[in-house]
């Protein structure tokens, strides 16, 4: 039985037998359902690396890339780039769909694997069965920046290995040797005391080749930028020094420039002793860069993962961070990548965390800290050891999110217990302290001034990571963690004099402004004692918007985010309104007192519910949920309650006239002593109330006239709801 097609197939067992089959349509099936080309097999090899180093796989390698593989994908188990596989194909085809998505940064072409770039590869495997295909591929290379004078393991060139090669006819030869002599860069004197060109006189003598040293007769920016990609340090220096002395002083802006670019090259190439001969000629590290939107040297060997030039350039004393660099969030997206020879986004994030110069709580433009970007890539090590660091658990982005929220509870515990140290004496002894850092619970800014001026910190919104572990079901727990607890308490032991004193006001002002109010409305004679309390009543009223006032300034625009805060401006303005009611109508006096009442009593009950007194706060906080729960309750339901008004309106609200008869004018006298209009459903809002009341269990059907089955149907229908 064929099963295939019944959606039992493996994604992955699809895709290896696509690629084996040359189907391209079941292979990117096979990719829409899942499989991943970058998974490696038990040989270490993966279906990526199997298209590009097989020929005629053009098709398959776009596939992979549109689905999520990387042009500078590196197996890290063989440190072997995509180029080098791509080579391997000896297959133009290949090469080019790889070529074409090229990014424009991060992009090696002269890779090498096993001392080879890809083009010494193509010259030392050139045969005469392969020729055509491998000078494709070379001209592929060289038109996309391939340098053609970096040499192998034996001092050879790629053209060299042409030369020497004597497998392949003697015109296929000519045509290679062609492209490489028509490179303005091209170098054949520096290497194996220029057998290059003795070979190329022998073999090919009507070639006109450039005199011996031309290529050194002027040096310029262009000439430094081929000898540092070929990679001979001691000519680069040599170069370099004769193009400073020729610098004349009106060239010094253009010279400052040139060594700029030569310092963003030698990061990229990771070659340490040009970018250091470089920085001695005396360059500024902390020179803008030429380009707007450009990378600095300290971000662009962070994005590269040059650990060498990121510490040199960090132990610089004249080094000056741009406020708008974001080191950490630039490497911590780049740790998973695999370390190849000198660079190491590992070891670039260690020397950013050991660094005083970097703040490990810098934010980019959305807010986010470095704790937000290791919960993003669910780096855990990277969380781990940004905590250690001081890392804020209570940063908040541009959306109002946490980084604790997403990260795992048990590795948040782990941490919280490593906060709780002893100094080193046994318990029990006479000296034994437990130490509590609450580093990870106090944000810490530096300010990274120039030169030897002081660090500066600001201490601030403790209680957001708190906060969010009390609504947090699944970190709930750790609110009993002796860290967060102690935290607490310290905090509670010094603001609990602000508290008691505001409760201690406000329940005078409570008790003042409730008694005025009835003094008010029964007209007491007592005037003094009416006068007093109207008193302390404005003195409560000023105080309460003092303390507005200042909570506003300090939460900012989240002030007006709380419903507490609302309900405490309204009072304020209620209260106001209620002790100049003089001016108003008695009906408005009596609704003005009755909602300060109110709401002084409702702001009474949540200071009462914040007391330390589990059996207060209990209680308090026990009757905020259930009000919180049936006020949302209720408005689910409002929609049959609105929905039962209208037809019981419409159903018994109107007496039903038999034709020809005149209607009557007044309800009955039976009807007025039953409750008159309220039970007979006559007016809307009337009829909204009394279907509110049935439905809280008050069924009053004795005043109700069922006229028809349908009346009695709809009434059933309404008390099972």
């Amino acid at each position: 039985m064929n099963i295939n097609n019944c959606g039992f197939t493996d994604p992955q067992a699809q895709l290896s037998a696509a690629l084996a089959n040359k189907d391209i349509a079941q292979f990117q099936i096979a990719l829409h359902n899942g499989a991943e080309a970058n998974r490696l097999d038990e040989r270490h090899t993966s279906i990526y690396e199997k298209a590009l180093s097989t020929p005629g796989c053009r098709d398959f390698i776009e596939a992979c890339i549109h689905h999520g593989s990387k042009v500078t994908y590196i197996n890290k188990k063989l440190n072997k780039a995509a180029i080098n596989y791509a080579t391997d194909s000896r297959d133009p085809g290949n090469l080019e769909a790889l070529l074409e998505h090229r990014p424009e940064k991060e992009f090696q072409v002269d890779r090498k694997y096993g001392q080879l770039t890809p083009l010494n590869s193509l010259a030392k495997n050139l045969t005469q069965e392969n020729a055509p295909a491998v000078l494709a591929c070379m001209r592929l290379l060289l038109s996309s920046g391939a340098s053609p004078n970096i040499v192998d393991q034996g001092d050879f060139t790629p053209l060299h290995h042409v030369l020497r090669n004597r497998k392949v006819a003697e015109a296929q030869k000519q045509e290679l040797v062609q492209l490489f002599v028509a490179l303005p860069d091209l170098d054949i004197d520096s290497f194996r005391d220029g057998e290059v060109r003795r070979l190329l006189q022998a073999q090919f003598p009507e070639l006109q080749l450039k005199q011996e040293g031309q290529t050194d007769a002027v040096i310029d920016a262009q000439t430094l930028h081929r000898t540092l990609r070929d990679g001979d340090d001691s000519r680069f220096e040599q170069q370099l020094a004769m193009f400073v002395q020729g610098v004349q002083d009106n060239q010094q802006n253009a010279h400052k420039e040139e060594c700029y670019s030569l310092l963003q090259e030698s990061i990229k190439r990771g070659n340490q002793n040009a970018f250091e001969a470089i920085l001695a000629t005396g360059m500024d590290i902390s020179m803008e860069p030429v380009k707007t939107n450009e990378a600095s040297l300290v971000e662009l060997a962070v994005i590269w993962g040059n650990w060498q030039a990121l510490q040199r350039l960090l132990d610089d004393p004249n080094l000056r961070l741009s406020p708008t660099a974001r080191l950490f969030n630039a490497v911590i997206g780049r740790l998973d990548e695999a370390p190849y020879d000198n660079f190491d986004h590992s070891r670039c994030f260690e020397l950013l965390l050991n660094s005083d110069r970097v703040d490990v709580n810098e934010a980019d433009t959305g807010r986010q800290v470095p704790l937000f970007y290791a919960v993003k890539y669910r780096n855990t090590p990277a969380i781990q050891k940004l905590l250690k660091h001081g890392a804020y658990m209570g940063a908040r982005s541009a959306f109002g999110t946490l980084p604790i929220q997403d990260i795992p509870p048990e590795v948040l515990e782990e941490h919280l217990d490593s906060c709780i140290t002893t100094n080193g004496e046994k318990p029990g002894e006479r000296n034994f302290e437990i130490n509590f850092d609450f580093k990870n619970l106090m944000r810490q800014e530096k300010d990274l001034a120039v030169g030897n001026h002081p660090v500066t910190s600001q201490f601030h919104d403790e209680m957001a990571p708190i906060a969010f572990m009390a609504e947090s079901k699944e970190l709930r727990h750790l609110l009993q963690h002796p860290l967060i607890s102690s935290f607490l308490f310290l905090k509670w032991h010094r603001l609990s004099v602000i508290f008691y004193l505001n409760f201690l006001f406000y329940s005078v002002f409570a008790a003042s402004i409730i008694t005025q109010t009835l003094l008010k409305f029964h007209e007491s004679d007592q005037r003094h004692l009416t006068t007093i309390f109207g008193v302390l009543s404005w003195l409560g009223i000023a105080y309460l918007i003092v303390r507005e006032v200042i909570q506003g300034l300090v939460s900012g625009a989240r002030y007006f985010c709380s419903i507490i805060n609302i309900m405490e401006v309204v009072l304020i303005v209620l209260c106001i309104c209620s002790c100049v009611a003089d001016d108003f109508d008695k009906e408005t006096q009596r609704i003005l007192a009755v909602s300060t009442i109110l709401l002084v009593a409702m702001e009474f009950c949540l200071l009462v519910g914040s007391l330390p007194v589990l059996a207060i706060s209990t209680h308090m906080l026990m009757l905020r949920e259930v009000a919180g729960s049936f006020v949302k309750s209720f408005a689910l339901y409002s929609i049959f309650v609105l929905t039962f008004s209208l037809c019981f309106y419409i159903l018994f609200g109107q007496p039903v006239v038999e034709a020809g008869a005149k209607p009557t004018a007044e309800p009955a006298k039976d009807e007025k002593e039953d409750g008159g209009d309220f039970n007979n459903f006559t007016k809307p809002i009337e009829t909204l109330i009394k279907t509110i009341v049935m439905l809280t269990g008050e069924f009053d059907a004795g005043s109700i006239k069922f006229t028809s089955i349908y009346t009695y149907l709809f009434f059933c229908c309404s008390c099972s709801s």
